[in-house]
């Protein structure tokens, strides 16, 4: 650890205050996720209003975590496939071989579709889908379970006071 430390000064002089190594993906990143964010909220709501209203009044209140899983399982299947094509590119861009500068997103872009076609984009699915959809519906089940059990527990917050 010591000699890694050592070496930051050196890697300062050389690229400069901000090394753009660092800096790699963060467009990409950034909206692949707000596209993300923005979608996986909204179409867990409206599935679960579309759930709800098939299952009917009763059915939707005894079976309201089942509803939200699966709403917000669909949900983050449609964010996951929209952010697929970014991520690809990030991961492009920031996987450099030989340590060299980082590739601008455009010349990543033109290499996966040259390699791959429109399919390129989506090769990564899978894996990401793995990682989000269990991740997407632990979150909104801790966030129904907790403001439901925190609404009970201190009534004044409610917005029904």
């Amino acid at each position: 650890m010591e000699k890694s430390l050592k070496k930051i000064p050196i890697k300062v002089a050389h690229y400069g205050r901000f090394d753009p190594r660092v800096r790699t993906g963060g467009v990409e990143t950034f909206t692949g996720y707000l596209l993300a964010g923005s979608l996986s909220f909204g179409l867990t709501e409206s599935f679960q209003r579309l759930l709800r209203g098939v299952l009917g009044a009763g059915n939707g209140l005894l079976l309201n975590t089942p509803i939200l899983i699966l709403s917000s399982a669909a949900a983050v299947a449609i964010c996951t496939v929209a952010v697929c094509p970014f991520e690809a590119v990030r991961i492009r861009s920031v996987s450099t071989s030989g340590g060299g500068a980082p590739k601008s997103a455009q010349e990543c872009f033109d290499e996966i579709y040259a390699e791959g076609g429109a399919a390129g984009f989506f090769a990564g699915l899978g894996p990401i889908l793995l990682k989000e959809v269990p991740f997407f519906i632990t979150k909104f089940v801790v966030y129904d379970a907790m403001s439901t059990y925190l609404l009970s527990a201190l009534p004044a917050l409610s917005p029904d006071f």
